[in-house]
């Protein structure tokens, strides 16, 4: 199938340049002229061998439909999950801790997916108090990623000294244990949906 090619620019009038074609992360071919990108968005003048994509609100999703740009924003879940790893991370920056977790955009989707399925049974009536039992399930599941233990931690080679019995763990990794419930129930209380308001049902109307 041929990609559309664009007609003349809707704000000059000139034809296309030739060659002149950019390709969208769905893999359809666009022409573009100097000032339109097929009549789609305005690319404030960019030239056409500059790659170009519409600007999203830090926090939220892309997916691309063919020609039109959606963005979705996150669901409470994602957003209680963001808001534990990251408090998670800045516990373990203040107290100095040896292992900081690099940055939530940072994290594998592996690493994304289960940790929505703890955060979604910590908000929820299944929770766990227990730091001991938390940390079993993290071992389990970071075993699961095929992280094995190991004296230094490797984050490309999966290596990680956590993954031991919780008794074997010393005071610094359970206090980050404990923090973690803490979160986890700060979560679950204080980070909601706001309920619907008239205002907000008549601007989906």
């Amino acid at each position: 199938m041929s990609p559309p090619i664009c007609a003349n620019c809707k704000f000059c009038s000139k034809a296309p340049p030739s060659p002149c074609v950019r390709t969208l992360p769905t893999q359809q071919e666009f022409y573009w002229c100097s000032k339109m990108q097929c009549g789609v968005v305005p690319h404030a003048e960019k030239p056409c061998h500059e790659p170009w994509v519409p600007p999203v609100p830090p926090g939220f999703r892309d997916y691309f439909n063919l020609k039109e740009r959606v963005t979705v924003a996150p669901t409470l879940l994602e957003r209680q999950a963001k808001f534990v790893y990251d408090g998670a991370r800045l516990a373990a920056q203040a107290a100095k801790a040896p292992i900081v977790p690099v940055s939530w955009d940072e994290r594998e989707d592996a690493f994304k997916t289960q940790f929505l399925k703890v955060i979604e049974r910590q908000t929820g009536d299944q929770r766990s108090k227990s730091p001991e039992e938390l940390h079993g399930s993290w071992m389990q599941a970071y075993f699961a990623m095929g992280w094995v233990y190991g004296p230094k931690y490797d984050r490309e080679k999966k290596i990680h000294p956590d993954l031991v019995p919780y008794a074997d763990l010393g005071q610094l990794e359970r206090d980050k244990d404990a923090v973690f419930v803490a979160l986890c129930e700060i979560a679950r209380q204080w980070v909601y949906d706001l309920p619907e308001t008239p205002e907000d049902k008549k601007g989906l109307s």
